[in-house]
């Protein structure tokens, strides 16, 4: 007769505690490998990587916001400036060439063209010699966050110096000579026409240089 008893039970089984048996219909508990915890270490690890790649992505977030705070009401100030004394620059740049061309479509008959150059210096537009001064300035009081070897600090230096060089040797010198020739009331649109088409590439070119300086400061390569 065939007894259950007499079938011999492999070692490996009589470790398994009867607790660990299955209820009747329940799916069979085996042993856990010693592996099982790796994929939850894995994750850990991957987690945890990624959270840093994604700390080190949102770094610059809270440091740009607290930029000017860091540094007090001063920097702030003299960061206003700058910006403004940039933007009143390059206006009145882009005055000069709107004018010149008004100048040559229309002629001098206009007040308004006769009040712009009516006799004197165009000292709003000589803001530009103020712009690299309150740069140097945020440059000190930057506590070393910025520095001149700083690559995007030269480039900007450089931008500057072609705009200022352009306006003191080319815009300038032919705005005056056609401020002379409209007060004297001796404009003529022939013979003042390159005068005038000079003064409108200039201010162009400017306003070029101004918007490639204006990315340079904002993006900082």
């Amino acid at each position: 007769m065939f007894n259950g008893a007499d079938i011999a039970v492999h070692p490996r089984y009589r470790r398994i505690p009867p607790d660990a048996l299955e209820e009747p219909g329940e799916p069979p508990v085996f042993p856990q490998r010693s592996n099982v915890g790796a994929p939850a270490r894995v994750g850990a690890a991957a987690a945890g990587s990624s959270g840093g790649r994604i700390s080190r992505m949102l770094l610059p977030i809270p440091v740009l916001v607290a930029v000017s705070s860091n540094r007090g009401a001063a920097y702030d100030l003299v960061l206003l400036a700058h910006v403004l004394s940039a933007l009143v620059a390059f206006g009145t740049v882009a005055v000069s060439g709107l004018s010149a061309r008004s100048l040559l479509g229309r002629g001098a008959t206009s007040a308004s063209i006769r009040r712009y150059y009516r006799p004197g210096v165009n000292w709003a537009g000589r803001v530009l010699f103020v712009v690299p001064v309150l740069g140097v300035v945020l440059i000190v009081m930057s506590r070393g966050a910025w520095s001149f070897a700083d690559g995007w600090v030269g480039l900007g230096l450089v931008l500057w110096a072609v705009a200022a060089s352009a306006a003191e040797l080319v815009l300038w010198p032919a705005e005056r000579r056609l401020q002379q020739a409209v007060t004297g009331d001796e404009f003529d649109p022939g013979t003042h026409r390159g005068l005038c088409l000079r003064v409108v590439g200039v201010s162009a070119g400017l306003l070029v240089v101004f918007v490639v300086a204006t990315v340079v400061m904002v993006a900082k390569p």
